[in-house]
């Protein structure tokens, strides 16, 4: 069991706080059913040391918290870490007192061991349920449950009924995914775009051309051919009208 120490925190508000993180403490609480929670702070590279031992939120830890020029042990689990990704820091931690005798929920993450056949032969692994809620003692909390995908073909899914635990009970529903070999995704063929040849201008002779014009002139419709029809002539002039021309002398 790891242990940390900490400290309780007599200063309260945003402020304060904020001064707490600029000089490197993290801000932390301890509560429990039926207990009075307790306001801490730890030392935040103390802690990143333990984080790093720690298999999972669900761990058990020993706080050894320092009040009033004393130490009192507590049990508790590590129950969530809130953190600001931007500057990858952590801003508050949750922490969950427990007794030994008593069954708590935590949740305990889910790894995948073994090689599917259906991952080999081309199928897409699905892991869908990556934590699972158990209850058990705090002593008997897994750092993990495993599951063995190496029997799952293309099309087959592993539920959590097909887990295999020991002295927790899953709280999680027996139907619930916990991962599938889905079916490899089939490329569509995009079919290359057709260039279309560009139009060559028709070549006819002249007595082609004569013949289609007057193939045009016989489809006009009648109330045109009429009226071409019924066009006056220019009138000549009589000779009568006719100035004669005068000769050059």
């Amino acid at each position: 069991m790891e242990g940390i120490e900490v400290e309780v925190r007599k200063e309260k508000g945003t402020r304060a706080v904020k001064r707490l993180r600029e000089k490197g403490y993290i801000p932390a609480i301890l509560y429990g059913k039926e207990k009075e929670s307790l306001p801490l702070i730890l030392n935040g590279k103390d802690f990143q040391m333990v984080l790093h031992h720690l298999a999972g939120k669900s761990s058990l830890l020993e706080l050894k918290i320092k009040k009033d020029d004393k130490i009192i042990k507590k049990r508790a689990i590590l129950k969530e870490v809130q953190k600001d990704l931007t500057k990858d820091m952590i801003l508050h931690l949750d922490f969950y007192e427990t007794t030994l005798d008593k069954p708590i929920a935590v949740n305990v993450p889910v790894t995948l061991i073994g090689e599917s056949p259906g991952v080999k032969e081309g199928g897409v692994l699905d892991h869908v349920l990556w934590e699972i809620k158990v209850e058990t003692l705090p002593a008997h909390i897994p750092e993990k449950i495993e599951a063995d995908i190496s029997s799952l073909k293309i099309g087959d899914s592993l539920y959590v009924r097909d887990l295999k635990t020991e002295e927790i009970t899953i709280l999680n529903e027996p139907t619930d995914v916990v991962t599938s070999i889905l079916a490899p995704r089939k490329e569509e063929e995009v079919a290359p775009p057709v260039e279309e040849e560009a139009a060559e201008p028709e070549v006819i002779s002249e007595e082609e051309a004569e013949e289609r014009r007057k193939k045009k002139e016989e489809e006009k419709p009648p109330e045109e051919a009429k009226e071409l029809a019924e066009e006056p002539a220019k009138e000549k002039k009589p000779e009568k009208d006719r100035k004669p021309e005068k000769k050059e002398k």
